[in-house]
């Protein structure tokens, strides 16, 4: 398990995957919260929500409110299972770093609290 989240935050971690999207990065020592979770889940999905809305229009020719809102929850199913995992491993690693005594590399996020 210990491979994995090391795995995983070397992916968050990686300046690429914040291209764009550099403000919803929290620094290292950053608590991730209830209210992060939810946005960062939203804003991320937003691409495959929008993706996903348009093959179903250009198939059907019209996108119905069941649709939509059912687009919306199967993105979100995804996302926040994801995202959950990403802030338990964030914030163990966080808790680390701070009984060690290591210093943020950047200014706390504003996004930080839950």
């Amino acid at each position: 398990m210990k491979n994995f989240e090391n795995w995983f935050l070397r992916i968050a971690d990686s300046d690429l995957n914040w291209i764009g999207l550099g403000w919803l990065r929290p620094a290292k020592l950053d608590h991730i919260g209830p209210r992060y979770i939810i946005l960062s889940s939203f804003v991320l999905g937003l691409p495959g929500m929008l993706a996903g809305a348009t093959l179903i229009f250009l198939t059907l020719g019209r996108l119905s409110t069941t649709a939509l809102l059912s687009l919306v929850a199967l993105v979100m199913l995804i996302e926040v299972p994801l995202h959950i995992l990403f802030a338990h491993f964030w914030n163990r690693r966080a808790e680390r770093l701070a009984r060690e005594g290591i210093q943020a590399s950047r200014p706390l996020s504003p996004l930080k609290t839950g």
